[in-house]
Parts: structure tokens; sequence; C-alpha cells
């Protein structure tokens, strides 16, 4: 049970850090400094989900 309350956790931060990510891409440019830093928080929470989810 406590893998499928992380995953949606996980899921649900993932989906909030790529509409903000495309927000600031949109408003900011897809390479700016903030843009780059949100994707790379967001590539760790993938990671974070991929290596729960690989142990299925």
């Amino acid at each position: 049970m406590a893998i499928i309350n992380n995953n949606y956790i996980l899921l649900k931060i993932i989906k909030e850090l790529r509409e903000e990510m495309i927000k600031i891409g949109l408003s900011e440019g897809f390479d700016s400094k903030n843009t780059i830093k949100l994707s790379q928080i967001l590539d760790k929470y993938i990671l974070k989900y991929q290596k729960i989810n690989s142990t299925k």
C-alpha cells in the first residue's frame, strides 16, 4: 500500500513540475535558467518514480 501512495504522490509532483516548467518555458524561453532548473528537478522525481516501479 505504501508504494501505491508513493506512486500517487510522485506522479502528482511530476505533473505539477511539468506544468510549471512548460508555463515558465513559454514565458521565459525553454532555454532559460529557470526552465532548465525545473527540468533538472523534474528529472530527479522521474528517476525516483522509475526506480520504485522497476522493482515491481
